[in-house]
């Protein structure tokens, strides 16, 4: 036959069994007839019986163990120090109901200020709100900056007015390690950024914010009409005394951009810079100006900083004016010779004016008059030539004004040319002058020479005088040696013979 355990008394009774043979309970009402159990709820369920029954077939000594026993302790110890009888050790007339329930409600409030102190003495913390600020001075781009930042400055601070603080933080990592640091010991960056106490939540815990002071900016330059653009925020410029300034106040610390833009001559101007404000500053921004004129090929494209500004006229010249120089100007001299093109050297003679005012290198000044004459690599001088060709065109002419010496073509021609003079017994003697017309720079060190050269043979009863042009001649420069590589193509243009 199936068993079952009593639920009043965890005895084994029959599960056709209505009431327990032990204790009495009714099985199926759940009615116990002992009044004290009555009063109490039920301690133990089936299965913490069946865990008994367990223990009393694997243990010896457990079956010597009377639990009825042991429940009736519990009930009467149960019944004895429950928390209702907590207040009978109270005098009765102040234990209202209703003072208990305000008793119960101040240790539960009690408690709870209690946990929130605690918690909030953590999640307030000046390390917890250090953490919050550090994580945003790392990633600056991230949202909600602005509610960790107070400043002078009269209205909220929102976050479009960070950009300036941000844009800092981003180009300057190095700073940034050391602002964090900085606040981290209580100390201010630059003597102007700290962490400061502004209000408290829940008008207890102190509030931690970075503070941004702000500052005045002054920008001057020296062109009147000017603007100044400061992060994308434009302001006219007036003049004040010899110059033309703008000031702008209530400048959160950071980063800016600025750019002063001017028109002149036609031309839109403009200078930058970038400064990191960090106290009230000045800041002078001319934009430096300068009117010269470039002499050299005709028909040359003048380059400055990469771009064409102007081409030389037939004369190989060009005024430029008003033209805005810096520190950083460089400009270059460019014509075409057949296929190819010929740069001059690069120069910075222009820069140097712009930093300290001074004419030097292929910049001079002429008669009141800025004047520049680019430079190009290997090019012989017109006076460098004429002395080379006249020696060449002479009887002291040698091979080691030749290149390739004694092998070069022209030099062969010359001397045999001469041998032939000084055999010609009609010339009693002979003489020649060289006058350069043109000379061009081919690069790699070659320059092209246009010249004539001015024969004068005297005989016994005339003197005869023949001009010859010679084009396309190759001189060739290496360090202060010039050499002849072709003495080029000649034909006569003049002869003329006068009687004695």
């Amino acid at each position: 036959m199936s068993i079952r355990y009593c639920f009043n008394c965890g005895h084994k009774i029959n599960k056709a069994d209505i009431y327990c043979t032990y204790c009495g309970a009714n099985q199926k009402t759940r009615i116990v007839p002992n009044s004290e159990a009555e009063r109490k709820r039920i301690l133990l369920t089936r299965r913490d019986f069946k865990k008994v029954n367990k223990y009393r077939n694997n243990k010896k000594w457990f079956n010597n163990v009377d639990f009825l026993a042991l429940r009736q302790k519990w009930i009467k110890f149960n019944q004895n120090y429950s928390f209702k009888h907590l207040f009978n050790y109270l005098p009765k007339s102040q234990l209202s109901k209703r003072k208990q329930h305000l008793i119960i409600g101040l240790l539960v409030g009690g408690c709870s200020v209690l946990f929130l102190s605690f918690w909030g003495m953590n999640y307030y913390s000046r390390d917890n709100q250090l953490s919050q600020i550090t994580n945003y001075l790392e990633n600056p781009a991230k949202k909600g900056f602005a509610e960790y930042i107070v400043s002078d400055k009269a209205e909220t601070i929102n976050e479009n007015d960070l950009k300036p603080f941000r844009n800092f933080l981003v180009k300057n990592p190095t700073e940034t390690n050391s602002l964090i640091k900085a606040i981290s010991h209580n100390k201010s960056y630059k003597n102007s950024i700290r962490l400061i106490k502004d209000g408290a939540y829940w008008l207890v815990f102190p509030r931690y914010k970075l503070n941004l002071p702000t500052y005045s900016l002054t920008v001057t330059t020296n062109h009147a009409n000017s603007k100044l653009n400061i992060n994308n925020s434009y302001k006219s410029m007036t003049k004040k005394d010899s110059k033309f300034a703008v000031s702008v106040n209530k400048l959160i610390v950071g980063q800016y951009n600025l750019t002063t833009q001017v028109k002149l001559s036609g031309r839109n101007l403009s200078t930058s810079k970038s400064i990191n404000l960090f106290t009230n500053q000045t800041v002078k921004m001319d934009i430096k100006t300068l009117t010269f004129v470039v002499q050299s090929l005709p028909n040359a494209s003048i380059y400055i900083n990469n771009k064409k500004v102007a081409t030389l006229n037939n004369h190989g010249k060009a005024t430029i004016s008003n033209y805005p120089i810096t520190n950083k100007t460089k400009i270059f001299v460019s014509y075409e010779n057949d296929d190819s093109t010929i740069d001059s050297e690069v120069s910075s003679s222009l820069a140097v004016f712009a930093k300290k005012g001074q004419v030097t290198g292929n910049l001079q000044k002429k008669n009141g008059k800025y004047i520049y004459t680019p430079t190009w690599k290997g090019l012989v001088t017109s006076k460098e030539a004429k002395k080379l060709l006249a020696k060449a065109f002479s009887k002291k002419s040698s091979s080691v004004d030749f290149v390739n010496s004694t092998n070069n073509t022209d030099y062969k021609t010359l001397r045999k040319m001469f041998a032939g003079f000084n055999k010609d017994g009609k010339i009693k003697s002979y003489s020649t002058a060289i006058k350069i017309t043109k000379v061009l720079p081919l690069g790699n060190n070659e320059t092209q020479v246009s010249y004539e050269v001015t024969y004068k043979f005297k005989h016994k009863s005339d003197t005869r005088t023949q001009i010859m042009k010679y084009t396309n001649a190759i001189l060739y420069k290496k360090g202060s040696k010039v050499s002849i590589q072709s003495v080029g193509g000649g034909h006569i243009i003049s002869d003329k013979t006068k009687k004695n």
